[in-house]
């Protein structure tokens, strides 16, 4: 799957093509995102058990940083589930 991309920071599951040009699946990243959407959708898991999870089994966090961020559940997960 590819799209173009727009200026603004590319969201998790997503990277850059080559050329830089527009965006493709993330494979890995996008089975994280699905893996966290069964959890909480299907599953019934709070975000803060999918995130205690995450880390526990050192899932890599999107920012980079230290710690899954309750932001990236209530922004940008729901934003990609519609």
């Amino acid at each position: 799957m590819r799209g173009r991309s727009s200026p603004r920071k590319i969201n998790y599951g997503f990277h850059y093509t080559e050329d830089r040009g527009g965006y493709e699946v993330h494979e890995a990243h996008m089975a994280v995102e699905r893996r966290i959407f069964c959890m909480i959708g299907a599953e019934g898991v709070l975000i803060h058990g999918a995130k205690k999870t995450l880390k526990r089994e050192g899932v890599p966090i999107p920012s980079g940083g230290r710690y899954w961020s309750t932001k990236w559940y209530t922004r940008d997960c729901p934003e990609r589930c519609l």
